[in-house]
């Protein structure tokens, strides 16, 4: 513990915890001296039924495109077009809550600018991923100036996807969805959940069958995690030091084995690449 009598700084050897404060709000921050009383700090992380609830819904969804597309998901084209869709869905529902949208730009604009019962909404969503492709306001329609451009080539349409119709009872799904607070959800876990949306047969017991991240740190924090993290608070005084930090989570790549057996891939490899930027 250091401290100049104005500010306080301590670290806590145990847990690699480092907290900070004006000293004379130390009353404030007394549960972290604890150990020095005999009484260790519990740990625990909580499991966001957020990310459940979304899930379900997603999953309805699903089911509603399903029924008003039939055979959809009987070929490959029509498998690789619905998963590019729900991809994008995703991106949406996060960009309205995290600051890329305007608050509920994209939950609104489908409310306000589609038929109740549906008929129009993937003609709007085509439209909307064209624009949001779009770099210049001046060149997408004027009901669709207003949302950002989006690079990384996500809304990039070809010619083999194709936007699912919807009926009244998927859209009405789809709002639902928009109404939930997306920043609250771990994206990370939508792999194994899409997983369980997709097999009917699993949904029964959504909340225990995607990998929670309590679960994925308990794998990947002892395999690199805590090494960075004890790499990060070694170079804090040192921008050198944090520079070669960058450059090593950079180029970090991690292979998942599951992905290849879970999903049935037989031919491609996949790699998340770790990226940071200044």
């Amino acid at each position: 513990m250091v401290t100049d009598y104005v500010e306080l700084v301590a670290h806590d050897i145990k847990t690699n915890e480092t907290i900070g404060f004006a000293i004379r709000e130390i009353d404030q921050h007394f549960t972290f001296f604890l150990p020095w009383a005999g009484m260790e700090k519990a740990q625990y992380v909580a499991e966001s039924h957020a990310d459940v609830k979304a899930a379900e819904r997603m999953g309805k969804l699903f089911d509603e495109l399903l029924q008003a597309n039939p055979g959809i998901f009987d070929d490959e084209r029509g498998r690789h077009s619905l998963n590019i869709f729900f991809t994008r869905l995703l991106f949406c529902f996060f960009a309205e809550d995290t600051g890329i949208f305007g608050d509920n730009q994209f939950t609104n604009a489908i409310g306000s600018q589609t038929q109740s019962d549906g008929s129009d909404l993937a003609e709007f969503l085509a439209d909307l991923f064209k624009a949001l492709d779009t770099e210049h306001a001046d060149d997408k329609p004027r009901h669709l100036a207003e949302f950002p451009y989006v690079n990384g080539r996500l809304f990039t349409v070809n010619d083999d996807q194709v936007v699912p119709r919807f009926t009244k009872q998927a859209r009405d799904e789809l709002i639902a969805s928009g109404t939930l607070i997306w920043r609250d959800i771990n994206p990370d876990i939508f792999g194994s959940m899409f997983q369980a949306i997709v097999t009917p047969g699993k949904r029964s017991d959504l909340g225990q069958h995607y990998t929670s991240v309590p679960n994925i740190l308990k794998t990947i924090e002892p395999l690199f995690l805590d090494d960075l993290k004890t790499e990060l608070n070694e170079a804090q005084d040192s921008e050198r030091r944090l520079m070669r930090l960058l450059d090593r989570i950079t180029d970090i790549k991690v292979f998942d084995p599951a992905f290849m057996r879970k999903s049935g891939v037989s031919r491609d490899i996949k790699w998340i690449r770790w990226s940071a930027s200044a």
